[in-house]
């Protein structure tokens, strides 16, 4: 198949998923990135029982040369793009279920958690056999956490239905179990062609998000 003319060269940072203790669903659920452009971060989702997590690795230098200014606290945008995407699986799926003002209350609040992740919950992380130190927000019956241990890149993750402490990660070596190559240059007509489990969304909004506007 041609590449397409909004397809991004193929990733070129290490991913991160579940170890194979995760029994369910594997796919690759986003991408982060100018169109065309190298990418900066990729999620990878995984769905079982009711339970989903969802594992992005974010490209550490990338993500700070687009994210963070000149002296500006790096972290606070790692916690934001864990927070920014969590907060989009809390709410609800149906337009008329997501006011303008939620929408807009929620990006203010997770802005401001993200410049407070200092004050996150502790958790540990197992990545093939090493211990890592992560941070933790819950937010609308869901988390997202993430860990600055690595060199390379930023592991970050949110979930619903099962606890950020003692999740086991593993680098990914195979792709093909999450939908896709390698090799293969990506771009949002790539994500669409890959099948994915029907996730259970809210019907409505969740107490933290009335509490934003009330």
């Amino acid at each position: 198949m041609p590449d397409r003319v909004d397809d991004s060269p193929p990733l070129d940072f290490a991913l991160y998923g579940l170890s194979d203790s995760w029994q369910g669903a594997r796919w690759l659920s986003a991408l982060e990135g100018k169109v065309g452009a190298p990418l900066w971060a990729a999620w990878l989702g995984h769905f079982s029982n009711d339970a989903a997590v969802f594992t992005g690795s974010a490209a550490r230098a990338r993500h700070d040369e687009l994210h963070t200014a000149p002296g500006a606290d790096r972290l606070s945008q790692v916690a934001f793009t864990a927070a920014f995407a969590m907060s989009n699986f809390t709410l609800p799926s149906a337009v008329d279920q997501r006011p303008e003002n939620v929408l807009d209350a929620v990006v203010a609040e997770v802005e401001h958690a993200a410049a407070d992740h200092t004050r996150w919950e502790n958790a540990s992380w197992e990545l093939d056999g090493e211990i890592l130190a992560a941070k933790v927000w819950r937010f609308a019956g869901a988390w997202c956490a993430f860990t600055d241990t690595l060199t390379d890149e930023y592991l970050l993750a949110y979930g619903i239905g099962v606890e950020p402490d003692d999740l086991e990660f593993a680098k990914v070596t195979d792709t093909q179990q999450y939908g896709f190559s390698r090799r293969q240059r990506l771009g949002p007509a790539a994500l669409a062609e890959i099948k994915k489990p029907n996730l259970p969304r809210p019907a409505q909004l969740h107490e933290d998000h009335r509490k934003l506007v009330s």
